[in-house]
């Protein structure tokens, strides 16, 4: 688990998962190591993404995938196409 503020400005992986961050200049996320793996056994991570002990959103994203951000409402439907492993 890892946490950090971020500027919001042009943050990709909430954009590349379809989260609106524009009412937002800063937000707090807070990355977690999932315990599911990709097919190929690379790691799969979690962002939460918070504005004053809200949370406002997430994105997950697959390790050496490029750009490899989803939306968490994805992870269902990359399980059944068997991206990742559950």
């Amino acid at each position: 688990m890892s946490e950090r503020t971020q500027d919001t400005k042009n943050y990709l992986p909430a954009t590349n998962a379809g989260i609106d961050l524009k009412p937002y200049k800063e937000i707090y996320i807070t990355t977690y190591l999932l315990k599911e793996k990709q097919k190929t056994g690379k790691k799969i991570y979690a962002d939460i993404y918070q504005m004053n002990e809200d949370i406002i959103g997430g994105s997950g994203h697959l390790e050496t995938w490029e750009p490899g951000d989803f939306s968490l409402k994805d992870k269902e439907r990359l399980i059944n196409e068997g991206t990742i492993n559950n």
